[in-house]
Protein backbone atom coordinates (compact mmCIF):
# COMPACT_ATOMS: atom_id res chain seq x y z
CA UNK A 1 0.00 0.00 0.00
CA UNK A 2 1.60 3.29 -0.88
CA UNK A 3 0.78 5.91 1.90
CA UNK A 4 1.47 9.64 0.92
CA UNK A 5 0.59 13.30 0.97
CA UNK A 6 -1.34 14.44 -1.59
CA UNK A 7 -2.31 18.15 -2.88
CA UNK A 8 -3.24 17.92 -5.82
CA UNK A 9 -6.14 16.72 -6.40
CA UNK A 10 -7.78 14.05 -9.48
CA UNK A 11 -10.84 14.57 -11.28
CA UNK A 12 -11.95 11.01 -9.81
CA UNK A 13 -11.77 9.92 -6.43
CA UNK A 14 -12.47 5.97 -5.55
CA UNK A 15 -12.75 6.65 -1.63
CA UNK A 16 -12.87 9.88 0.22
CA UNK A 17 -12.39 9.26 4.04
CA UNK A 18 -13.34 12.28 6.40
CA UNK A 19 -12.64 12.90 10.07
CA UNK A 20 -15.03 15.35 11.52
CA UNK A 21 -14.06 16.69 15.28
CA UNK A 22 -17.48 17.08 17.42
CA UNK A 23 -17.73 20.84 16.78
CA UNK A 24 -16.82 19.98 12.64
CA UNK A 25 -16.97 22.58 10.16
CA UNK A 26 -16.65 21.63 6.63
CA UNK A 27 -15.54 24.59 5.14
CA UNK A 28 -12.78 24.29 6.85
CA UNK A 29 -11.61 20.93 5.25
CA UNK A 30 -8.99 21.55 3.11
CA UNK A 31 -9.02 20.58 -0.98
CA UNK A 32 -12.23 19.10 -0.10
CA UNK A 33 -14.23 19.32 -3.45
CA UNK A 34 -17.56 21.30 -3.30
CA UNK A 35 -19.65 18.32 -4.42
CA UNK A 36 -18.00 15.95 -1.53
CA UNK A 37 -19.14 18.68 0.58
CA UNK A 38 -22.59 18.68 -0.78
CA UNK A 39 -22.94 14.95 -0.34
CA UNK A 40 -21.74 15.12 3.49
CA UNK A 41 -23.95 17.87 4.51
CA UNK A 42 -26.87 16.04 2.88
CA UNK A 43 -25.82 12.38 4.56
CA UNK A 44 -25.05 13.81 7.88
CA UNK A 45 -28.27 15.94 8.06
CA UNK A 46 -30.29 13.02 6.66
CA UNK A 47 -28.76 10.55 9.26
CA UNK A 48 -28.20 12.97 12.08
CA UNK A 49 -24.66 12.20 12.49
CA UNK A 50 -22.96 13.04 15.06
CA UNK A 51 -19.01 12.97 15.14
CA UNK A 52 -18.36 11.69 18.39
CA UNK A 53 -15.12 9.64 18.79
CA UNK A 54 -15.31 6.43 16.25
CA UNK A 55 -18.97 7.09 15.16
CA UNK A 56 -18.50 5.98 11.60
CA UNK A 57 -21.03 6.17 8.41
CA UNK A 58 -20.51 5.41 5.08
CA UNK A 59 -22.48 6.42 1.77
CA UNK A 60 -21.76 6.26 -1.97
CA UNK A 61 -22.75 9.17 -4.50
CA UNK A 62 -21.89 10.00 -8.40
CA UNK A 63 -19.84 12.24 -9.72
CA UNK A 64 -19.29 13.16 -13.97
CA UNK A 65 -21.04 9.29 -14.15
CA UNK A 66 -18.41 8.16 -11.48
CA UNK A 67 -19.26 5.98 -8.54
CA UNK A 68 -17.02 6.83 -5.36
CA UNK A 69 -17.49 6.43 -1.72
CA UNK A 70 -17.51 8.18 1.11
CA UNK A 71 -16.65 7.55 4.60
CA UNK A 72 -17.34 9.63 7.89
CA UNK A 73 -15.52 8.82 10.95
CA UNK A 74 -16.22 11.05 14.25
CA UNK A 75 -13.05 11.89 16.25
CA UNK A 76 -14.68 13.47 19.21
CA UNK A 77 -12.82 16.44 20.95
CA UNK A 78 -9.65 17.12 19.46
CA UNK A 79 -7.67 18.45 22.41
CA UNK A 80 -8.30 15.04 23.63
CA UNK A 81 -6.72 13.01 20.31
CA UNK A 82 -3.73 11.30 21.22
CA UNK A 83 -1.32 9.34 19.31
CA UNK A 84 -3.25 6.14 20.16
CA UNK A 85 -6.83 7.46 19.22
CA UNK A 86 -5.77 8.28 15.93
CA UNK A 87 -4.64 4.94 15.40
CA UNK A 88 -8.00 3.54 16.14
CA UNK A 89 -9.53 6.14 13.95
CA UNK A 90 -7.13 5.17 10.99
CA UNK A 91 -7.65 1.56 11.65
CA UNK A 92 -11.81 2.18 11.74
CA UNK A 93 -11.31 4.00 8.18
CA UNK A 94 -9.50 1.02 6.89
CA UNK A 95 -11.53 -1.58 7.91
CA UNK A 96 -14.87 0.11 6.50
CA UNK A 97 -13.17 1.07 3.17
CA UNK A 98 -12.12 -2.71 2.67
CA UNK A 99 -15.54 -3.39 3.20
CA UNK A 100 -16.29 -1.39 0.04
CA UNK A 101 -13.47 -3.30 -1.59
CA UNK A 102 -11.75 0.15 -2.24
CA UNK A 103 -8.58 0.58 -3.57
CA UNK A 104 -7.80 4.15 -3.43
CA UNK A 105 -8.20 6.54 -0.22
CA UNK A 106 -8.13 9.83 0.05
CA UNK A 107 -8.22 11.00 3.63
CA UNK A 108 -9.02 14.29 4.66
CA UNK A 109 -9.89 16.14 7.94
CA UNK A 110 -11.58 18.97 9.52
CA UNK A 111 -9.17 19.49 12.23
CA UNK A 112 -5.12 20.56 12.35
CA UNK A 113 -2.61 17.59 13.18
CA UNK A 114 -2.65 16.96 16.60
CA UNK A 115 0.51 15.30 17.19
CA UNK A 116 3.77 15.85 15.37
CA UNK A 117 3.89 15.09 11.59
CA UNK A 118 6.60 12.36 12.62
CA UNK A 119 4.30 10.64 14.78
CA UNK A 120 1.03 11.44 12.54
CA UNK A 121 2.96 9.84 9.44
CA UNK A 122 4.04 6.92 11.81
CA UNK A 123 0.49 5.69 13.31
CA UNK A 124 -0.95 6.53 9.56
CA UNK A 125 1.29 4.04 7.99
CA UNK A 126 1.13 1.41 10.93
CA UNK A 127 -2.89 1.29 11.20
CA UNK A 128 -3.35 0.79 7.45
CA UNK A 129 -1.06 -1.87 7.27
CA UNK A 130 -2.02 -3.87 10.46
CA UNK A 131 -5.54 -3.41 9.74
CA UNK A 132 -5.34 -4.88 6.32
CA UNK A 133 -3.17 -7.67 7.46
CA UNK A 134 -4.76 -11.37 6.10
CA UNK A 135 -2.91 -14.83 6.48
CA UNK A 136 -4.13 -16.40 3.74
CA UNK A 137 -1.54 -18.26 1.74
CA UNK A 138 -3.59 -21.60 2.01
CA UNK A 139 -6.87 -20.64 1.39
CA UNK A 140 -8.47 -22.50 -1.66
CA UNK A 141 -10.49 -19.20 -2.50
CA UNK A 142 -8.49 -16.09 -1.29
CA UNK A 143 -10.72 -13.15 -1.40
CA UNK A 144 -8.02 -11.00 0.26
CA UNK A 145 -8.52 -7.18 -0.58
CA UNK A 146 -5.25 -5.42 -1.13
CA UNK A 147 -5.84 -1.16 -0.87
CA UNK A 148 -3.17 0.38 -3.45
CA UNK A 149 -2.99 4.07 -2.31
CA UNK A 150 -3.96 5.51 0.78
CA UNK A 151 -3.65 9.62 0.52
CA UNK A 152 -3.40 12.40 3.08
CA UNK A 153 -4.77 15.43 2.14
CA UNK A 154 -3.30 17.95 3.89
CA UNK A 155 -1.56 21.39 3.13
CA UNK A 156 1.66 20.54 5.54
CA UNK A 157 4.31 22.57 4.82
CA UNK A 158 7.18 20.15 4.87
CA UNK A 159 6.55 16.43 3.99
CA UNK A 160 10.37 15.49 5.18
CA UNK A 161 8.74 14.12 8.75
CA UNK A 162 5.84 13.06 7.44
CA UNK A 163 7.04 10.72 5.20
CA UNK A 164 9.91 9.84 7.59
CA UNK A 165 7.16 8.54 10.38
CA UNK A 166 5.70 6.61 7.21
CA UNK A 167 8.67 5.12 6.84
CA UNK A 168 8.79 4.42 10.42
CA UNK A 169 5.49 3.07 10.62
CA UNK A 170 5.51 0.54 7.84
CA UNK A 171 8.70 -0.40 9.68
CA UNK A 172 7.22 -0.95 12.90
CA UNK A 173 3.88 -2.87 10.63
CA UNK A 174 5.71 -4.46 8.14
CA UNK A 175 7.47 -6.46 11.03
CA UNK A 176 4.75 -7.31 13.01
CA UNK A 177 3.02 -8.57 10.23
CA UNK A 178 6.19 -10.75 9.06
CA UNK A 179 6.01 -12.11 12.62
CA UNK A 180 2.40 -12.74 12.03
CA UNK A 181 3.20 -14.91 8.99
CA UNK A 182 5.63 -17.02 11.41
CA UNK A 183 3.09 -17.57 13.84
CA UNK A 184 0.71 -18.72 11.45
CA UNK A 185 2.47 -20.85 9.04
CA UNK A 186 2.30 -24.97 10.07
CA UNK A 187 4.97 -26.60 12.73
CA UNK A 188 6.06 -28.32 9.49
CA UNK A 189 7.28 -25.00 7.64
CA UNK A 190 8.17 -23.17 10.69
CA UNK A 191 10.91 -24.83 12.87
CA UNK A 192 14.18 -23.93 14.65
CA UNK A 193 15.97 -24.41 11.77
CA UNK A 194 14.00 -22.95 9.01
CA UNK A 195 13.08 -19.81 11.79
CA UNK A 196 17.25 -19.66 11.29
CA UNK A 197 17.64 -19.71 8.23
CA UNK A 198 14.80 -16.75 7.77
CA UNK A 199 16.13 -14.82 10.15
CA UNK A 200 20.19 -15.25 8.60
CA UNK A 201 18.18 -14.54 5.38
CA UNK A 202 16.90 -10.66 6.20
CA UNK A 203 20.22 -10.31 8.03
CA UNK A 204 22.39 -10.76 4.70
CA UNK A 205 19.78 -8.52 3.08
CA UNK A 206 20.55 -5.53 5.47
CA UNK A 207 24.19 -6.12 4.86
CA UNK A 208 23.68 -6.19 1.29
CA UNK A 209 21.48 -2.62 1.42
CA UNK A 210 24.11 -0.88 3.78
CA UNK A 211 26.49 -0.97 0.87
CA UNK A 212 24.21 1.45 -1.04
CA UNK A 213 24.72 5.23 -1.42
CA UNK A 214 21.06 5.57 -0.40
CA UNK A 215 21.05 5.07 3.13
CA UNK A 216 19.38 7.64 4.45
CA UNK A 217 18.15 8.49 8.20
CA UNK A 218 14.72 6.78 7.86
CA UNK A 219 16.20 3.91 5.99
CA UNK A 220 19.10 3.13 8.24
CA UNK A 221 16.30 2.74 10.94
CA UNK A 222 14.70 -0.17 9.06
CA UNK A 223 17.68 -2.33 9.52
CA UNK A 224 18.91 -1.26 12.70
CA UNK A 225 17.76 -4.34 14.76
CA UNK A 226 19.32 -6.37 12.11
CA UNK A 227 23.19 -5.02 12.09
CA UNK A 228 24.51 -7.38 14.96
CA UNK A 229 23.64 -10.37 13.01
CA UNK A 230 24.57 -9.20 9.62
CA UNK A 231 27.96 -7.83 10.63
CA UNK A 232 28.53 -11.18 12.02
CA UNK A 233 27.26 -13.15 9.37
CA UNK A 234 29.23 -10.48 6.67
CA UNK A 235 31.46 -8.26 7.93
CA UNK A 236 32.77 -6.80 5.09
CA UNK A 237 29.39 -5.65 4.01
CA UNK A 238 27.64 -4.54 7.22
CA UNK A 239 30.80 -2.25 7.72
CA UNK A 240 31.37 -0.45 11.28
CA UNK A 241 31.40 2.93 9.67
CA UNK A 242 27.78 1.93 7.96
CA UNK A 243 26.47 0.94 11.39
CA UNK A 244 28.22 4.11 13.18
CA UNK A 245 26.20 6.47 10.59
CA UNK A 246 22.62 4.70 10.85
CA UNK A 247 23.19 4.68 14.78
CA UNK A 248 24.14 8.97 14.47
CA UNK A 249 21.59 9.59 12.34
CA UNK A 250 18.90 7.83 14.63
CA UNK A 251 19.75 10.52 17.30
CA UNK A 252 19.60 13.48 15.28
CA UNK A 253 16.15 12.79 13.61
CA UNK A 254 13.54 14.77 15.30
CA UNK A 255 11.33 12.90 17.96
CA UNK A 256 7.74 12.93 17.13
CA UNK A 257 7.18 15.39 20.39
CA UNK A 258 9.47 17.67 19.45
CA UNK A 259 8.09 17.90 16.08
CA UNK A 260 4.63 20.30 15.55
CA UNK A 261 2.60 20.00 13.07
Amino acid sequence: MKIDLLKKIPQHMDTIILLLEEDYDLDSVEFLPPYVKELAEAWIGDSSFKAEFAALQSTSGVHKGQKYNLIICGAGEVKALTADKMRRLFASVVRAAIKLKAKTLYLYQSFPLTIGDVAYGHVLAEAALLTEYKFSKYFSNDDKHEIDALHLVKNIKSTRYFNCGVLEGRIFAESTNFARDLVNEPANVIFPESLAEITKKAALNMASISKSSMLTSCAASRWMPFWPWARAQNPSHASSSCATKAIRMQKTRPSASSVKA
